[in-house]
């Protein structure tokens, strides 16, 4: 997807070190700014290697998110869901967030998978940034 390109939605929230948060932005190799032929291939399971190596600082475990949704509690949850995602189906989402326990809230977007970082870019992140100001921001500011 055209996001990757820096400069373009998927180096999203870059609004957020400003807010005093810092975010992981990936790129798959081949797409975007990374380096790779043939370009804007796309391999599920190199994307899921890569995945693994950019988020060095967690051991990496590979599941079914959904499946342990009821575990995130008693961390606070945002999901913002695009009410026409065929990439992780909305109702699949939905119903994640339904078992999910508190706290938790949900944003609904309108559009795709990718409308977050593109069309719906300026709802998702001021969702994000106040629920991260909420979440995580100090008790003293």
């Amino acid at each position: 997807h055209e996001g990757a390109r820096p400069g373009a939605g998927l180096l999203c929230f870059r609004g957020t070190p400003e807010a005093g948060f810092a975010a992981l932005v990936h790129d798959h190799r081949t797409f975007g700014a990374s380096d790779g032929t043939p370009r804007r291939d796309i391999d599920p399971w190199r994307q899921i290697e890569d995945w693994r190596r950019a988020i060095t600082h967690r051991k990496a475990r590979t599941y079914e998110p959904g499946v342990l949704i009821d575990r995130v509690s008693p961390t606070p949850l945002l999901m913002i869901v695009g009410l026409e995602d065929t990439v992780t189906l909305t109702d699949t989402g939905l119903a994640a967030y339904n078992r999910a326990l508190e706290p938790k809230r949900l944003v609904t977007i309108p559009g795709g998978h990718f409308a977050p970082y593109t069309t719906e870019f300026a709802r998702a992140s001021a969702a994000a940034i106040a629920f991260f100001r909420e979440h995580l921001a100090s008790s003293g500011d």
